[in-house]
């Protein structure tokens, strides 16, 4: 099964274990459900609205028919799951588009077709943390940091130049419901300037800004004033609390031992970025 993007349609009648997680975790929401039977596994035929479900898909709903506090519900928990994906379970539903997930007044939301998949690693998901808490605080120079680390600066990268742009921009993004802002149109704004001031991306975030744009869409047709920033804080303290387990677990105690012990790995890869950000900073001036 590919790392990254669309899982073979052949295959999603036997989802891989962490699929299976994956729809748990859907389940374990307030306002999602996983429909049963085959019909939550694969794609409605002809790319139609037809699937069994507890209603229309989102682009159909009546968003006049809902309550305001199932409005919200239903998006905040759309975003959350997709964000715990990211960041916790490194295992991501990546096509919630509006004719993915289907919802009634009165009933949990239930996302479907989960053929098209991606997967980020520990590290990928720590940085793109970062880039979310810059975007938080307002913060368009650590940003822009945290997006070179998570490429590599060609030796012709305008880093100070990228540095500007990623100011411009952040206070644009920071504070804007769904209604004004595609973040996963705005990830690909970043990638473009990133290259061409020089900075080579992971082919992650493609994947990344497509699931984005898939599940905004949904929101967007029924809580368009949401913003993904807040509901990223709100969803912060659960992903860092996953994050510190996983740090101390024996796993990977153990493995950081044996790096130590081989000189190999993360903690070397550490001390030499230390080592070189200090050979590379400039002697005071007397």
């Amino acid at each position: 099964m590919p790392s990254l993007g669309e899982v073979p349609r052949h295959e999603t009648a036997v989802l891989p274990a962490e699929a299976r997680n994956m729809r748990r975790a859907a389940r374990a929401r307030r306002f999602l459900q996983t429909p049963r039977g085959a019909g939550g596994l694969r794609r409605h035929p002809a790319g139609s609205d037809s699937e069994p479900g507890p209603g229309p898909s989102i682009r159909h709903a009546d968003r006049d028919a809902f309550s305001t506090h199932e409005r919200l519900g239903i998006g905040e928990d759309l975003l959350a799951f997709v964000f715990r994906g990211f960041f916790v379970h490194r295992f991501f539903h990546a096509d919630l588009h509006p004719g993915n997930v289907f919802v009634a007044p009165g009933e949990k939301a239930a996302p479907i077709d989960w053929g098209m998949v991606g997967r980020t690693d520990r590290r990928t998901g720590m940085l793109l943390m970062l880039i979310l808490l810059s975007l938080a605080q307002n913060d368009g120079h650590g940003l822009a940091k945290a997006w070179v680390e998570l490429g590599h600066a060609t030796p012709w990268a305008k880093l100070g130049a990228f540095a500007s742009d990623m100011a411009v921009l952040v206070p644009q993004i920071a504070d804007a419901p769904l209604e004004e802002l595609n973040f996963g149109l705005t990830l690909t704004r970043v990638l473009t300037c990133s290259t061409k001031r020089g900075i080579r991306t992971s082919p992650t975030v493609a994947v990344l800004g497509k699931a984005f744009a898939n599940v905004e869409g949904s929101v967007r047709c029924l809580a368009p004033g949401l913003s993904l920033i807040e509901v990223f804080k709100a969803e912060m303290q659960h992903v860092m609390l996953s994050l510190a387990a996983e740090t101390v677990s024996k796993e990977k105690v153990a493995r950081t031992a044996l790096e130590v012990m081989l000189g190999i790995g993360s903690v070397t890869d550490q001390m030499s970025g230390l080592m070189r950000g200090r050979h590379s900073t400039p002697p005071a001036e007397g």
